[in-house]
């Protein structure tokens, strides 16, 4: 059993291994090159809480840290996650130090995005909307290295694939520049799930500079601990194979299905493992309702016809789906990535 299998309460089981794959990131830019880190798995496999545990460390090793989060209800907001990684730290400085901070082309980004302490007067009008959109990209990024010139910076936006576009493409803009700051950035996101701006945060991801940390299911160990730590009692092999199957090894989902059991009084005996099916289903069925809003339309349409036959061959749930084979065989792959189906 691992040194973090026992961490129920902050929902780092197992990811020592992660965790200091991040840390690891945060040295290399206090040196002043620059690091890049993409967090990736599925809904609810901890990236959040890995994400956060990092915060603390960046925040212990004396560097500043700035943090953004896209939520389905802002994806609409242009620079929204760009908001809030700047306007925090700008609204807690003194008036000395937004003005140095702000110095320099930095200006032009605040005052075009309205962010706090921005120098007052009128903007001028640039030639065409791709020179104004890149002259706030650039004040960004100066507002970066303006930020970092006191202290290392540890950039971290969680849930990227819900990110406005504006706020993907200054962090496309930002990423080649990385290496010439004392700046580290890492993101988090869901493979295939996206709200828009798939494109940008592709590229992003992609970048020939990521270290890409993948989050995997937890082990039947650490399951098992798990379960042991939230019900009060050594659980049944049976019993622990019941949690497993029924929540694929996803922290999420595991401590929404602990609670519920906690809730019901079940004991965690073999006799109860059928329980553990019927409450699972239903915890799990929630979780799968929103990942499956933020999927293409051919993969909900496959996912609704295998609930549908429960279990059947590709050709009959992608007939009953009124697919044709090729969009069968892509939809079923963004289902499996997405750990929908097995």
């Amino acid at each position: 059993m691992s040194g973090s299998a026992r961490r129920t309460g902050s929902a780092l089981l197992e990811r020592d291994g992660e965790l200091a794959r991040l840390a690891a990131a945060l040295p290399r830019a206090r040196d002043g090159g620059g690091s890049f880190v993409v967090v990736e798995g599925p809904a609810g496999m901890g990236k959040t809480a890995v994400l956060t545990a990092s915060r603390a460390i960046a925040d212990a090793r004396g560097m500043r840290v700035l943090r953004g989060r896209g939520a389905e209800l802002e994806r609409e907001f242009a620079f929204g996650v760009v908001r809030q990684l700047f306007e925090p730290v700008l609204a807690s400085a003194s008036v000395v130090e937004r003005e140095d901070l702000l110095r320099g082309a930095a200006s032009f980004a605040a005052r075009a995005l309205g962010l706090p302490g921005a120098p007052s007067g009128t903007l001028e009008e640039s030639a065409s909307t791709a020179d104004w959109s890149f002259a706030v990209l650039h004040g960004l990024y100066w507002l970066c290295a303006n930020l970092a010139s006191g202290h290392p910076l540890y950039i971290v936006v969680d849930d990227a694939h819900l990110v406005d576009a504006p706020s993907l493409r200054f962090l496309a803009f930002l990423l080649p520049r990385l290496e010439e700051l004392p700046v580290a950035l890492a993101v988090a996101t869901r493979t295939h799930e996206t709200a828009g701006g798939w494109g940008l945060l592709e590229a992003i991801t992609g970048d020939s500079s990521a270290e890409v940390v993948r989050l995997p299911p937890l082990s039947r160990a650490s399951v098992r601990d798990f379960v042991e730590d939230a019900l009060g009692a050594p659980p049944q092999p049976e019993f622990v194979d019941a949690c497993l199957r029924a929540t694929r090894g996803t922290p999420f989902v595991l401590h929404e299905l602990a609670g519920a059991l906690r809730e019901e009084g079940v004991e965690p005996t073999a006799e109860s493992a059928t329980h553990v099916d019927r409450i699972g289903a239903h915890t799990l069925g929630r979780s799968l309702s929103l990942r499956l809003s933020r999927l293409s339309e051919p993969a909900v349409r496959l996912a609704r016809s295998v609930a549908i036959l429960e279990r059947s061959d590709l050709d009959q749930a992608a007939r009953l789906a009124e697919l044709s084979r090729d969009e069968a065989i892509e939809a079923a792959d963004v289902l499996v990535v997405a750990s929908i189906l097995d």
